[in-house]
């Protein structure tokens, strides 16, 4: 029985950048994976006629919405601030990112069953990393992020899991970049490389919106980047898609 003081769950916003990244959970959450911010979707909350056996209070339902917020930090960043200054929907309390992120450092794993959180966010490009470049101002600064409650929960059950399959959940600070790097670059202060979460950090700060980023670790960064995701990016995916919905359908 649920403690009549209990809250419910903060509601939290899923982002992924583009489908193949959110559309497990997109159909878990009754939406099409297409639907943009603003585009409203089925409300997980709305109650099933046709199974009144099954449905489920405020309490006890989880409150997840999936948003596809575009490829790049600009696109994704517009569509995050767009959803949070939406007033026809309940805010999110909460956002966490879904996607993939390149590895800089040859010491951390990458492929399969190699997956990453990071609440620490840079926006360098490549040119800045070799030292050919300087970036002025505020894109120096390194962002850090509150995590959310939820995500905090979800973080530390794929640990458990994967502890218990001899595995580990690597930690770390990510780097946005404009474009996929193809050069091996030696980087002492950041371990991923994602092209989304930069932005959608900066625009969560503003806010005042907790935010973390969920990362399957595709390949490492370099020249052969690109085909090490292509082979790895869907089944990593599905995995922790399949796990998040897990998570969230038991809690």
């Amino acid at each position: 029985m649920k403690d009549g003081n209990q809250k419910r769950n903060s509601r939290l916003l899923i982002v992924g950048a583009f489908a193949p990244e959110i559309d497990e959970l997109a159909v878990a959450a009754g939406q099409a994976a297409t639907e943009r911010a603003g585009t409203p979707g089925s409300d997980p909350q709305r109650p099933d006629p046709q199974r009144p056996d099954r449905q489920r209070s405020d309490l006890e339902r989880p409150v997840f919405e999936i948003l596809e917020a575009g490829i790049g930090s600009v696109a994704a960043a517009t569509a995050v601030q767009a959803r949070l200054l939406d007033s026809t929907q309940p805010p999110p309390d909460e956002v966490l990112f879904l996607g993939s992120a390149g590895v800089y450092e040859a010491r951390l794993a990458a492929g399969p069953e190699c997956f990453a959180f990071s609440s620490r966010f840079y926006k360098r490009d490549l040119a800045t990393l070799e030292g050919r470049a300087h970036a002025p101002g505020p894109l120096a600064d390194l962002l850090r992020t509150d995590v959310g409650p939820r995500t905090q929960r979800l973080v530390r059950a794929f640990e458990e899991s994967r502890a218990k399959a001899g595995a580990a959940l690597f930690t770390g600070v990510t780097n946005s970049t404009d474009s996929v790097s193809l050069t091996q670059v030696e980087v002492k202060d950041c371990d991923f490389e994602n092209l989304e979460t930069y932005g959608i950090a900066w625009v969560c700060l503003r806010h005042a919106v907790p935010f973390g980023a969920f990362y399957a670790l595709t390949n490492h960064v370099g020249p052969s980047g690109s085909d090490q995701w292509r082979a790895n990016h869907r089944e990593m995916s599905l995995e922790l898609q399949r796990f998040v919905s897990e998570f969230l359908a038991g809690e």
